[in-house]
This record gives C-alpha cells, structure tokens and sequence, in this order.
C-alpha cells in the first residue's frame, strides 16, 4: 500500500496521537519514527474494523495503541500503588496510581481525582460527560457537535451551562 492509498482519517489521528505523545514524553529520532508507525498501524486496524469508521473512534484507537506501545518501550513494570489524602471537606479519599515514578505523576493524578469529584458534583448528564471528554481530548466545539449529532451552537450553550454550575459549586464552597 502506497501511502497516497491511506484515508485521511488514518493518517490524522495517527499525526495527532504521535503529537500529543510527544508532548508528553521525550522521544528519540528512532522512537519517534516506530511511534508514528504504531500509531499509522493502530488507526489503519480501527479503520478497517469498523463499518462506519467516524474521526473519535478511530483516535480513541490510535492513541490507545500509542500508549500501549510506549509503555511497553519505556518497560514499565506496571503495579498499583494507593495514595490516600485529605478533600477539601477534610475526608479522607483514595486514589490508585500505576507505575507513580514522578511527582508530577502523583500531582497529575491528584488533579484527576479533583476534576472527577467536581465533575461529580456538577451533576452532568451523559451528553455533558462525553461533551467534556471530547473537549478535553482537544476536539473543537463543531467536531463535538457532529459527534453528538447536535449544533455547535447547542454545544457552547452546555459549555457555558456547566462554567455557571461550576461557578456556583465555587461560590457555595467558599
């Protein structure tokens, strides 16, 4: 297969995985090359597999298949370990961590567990949930819009419904 013969939805999500992978973790020009390869390999299986193969759905599979290939180059050995801390309320949570090499491991998940009790507490519907999720995957306001099957116009009143509710969680708390 030349690589004119690829679709263009494989080649983007596997560009777009390689540069949110690089953005994360210093690659070496030979890793960078395997990477974008594993990356072209994963999109192109999600392609072929699915039957009405849509841009989330085959980068959800492309970055998946990135992440595993770069655990397995960094050689991680893979155990879980549990971090218990104090909330804002002065109860005690517990989050678990795989493989928390780093501080900045540790704070990141912190800060996932801080989003994921606000998100908790803003009491969003499933539409709101995935309408987050693709937003913090990076994809803009008209892309989640299709992918909702939605407006873009719909899509920025959710946002600016969920900053109001996060405001007055914000405002209540203090």
């Amino acid at each position: 297969m030349k690589y004119q013969d690829v679709p263009p939805i494989v080649i983007a999500c596997a560009r777009r995985a390689l540069t949110v992978l690089v953005h994360q973790a210093p690659l070496t020009p030979e890793q960078h090359e395997e990477a974008f390869l594993v990356a072209l390999e994963s999109a192109w299986e999600a392609f072929a597999k699915s039957n009405s193969p849509d841009y989330p759905s085959v980068w959800r599979a492309t970055w998946n298949g990135l992440r595993r290939w770069w655990r397995a180059e960094r050689n991680w050995e893979c155990h879980r370990v549990s971090l218990e801390y104090q909330d804002e309320d002065g109860e005690w949570c517990c989050a678990e961590l795989d493989d928390p090499h780093t501080e900045w491991e540790i704070e990141c998940a912190l800060v996932r567990v801080e989003v994921d009790n606000l998100l908790e507490r803003l009491g969003l519907r499933e539409q709101e949930h995935k309408l987050l999720e693709l937003l913090s995957e990076g994809f803009s306001q008209h892309e989640i819009a299709e992918w909702l099957g939605h407006s873009r116009e719909w899509v920025s009143r959710r946002l600016g419904e969920i900053r109001r509710r996060a405001r007055e969680l914000d405002d209540n708390s203090e």
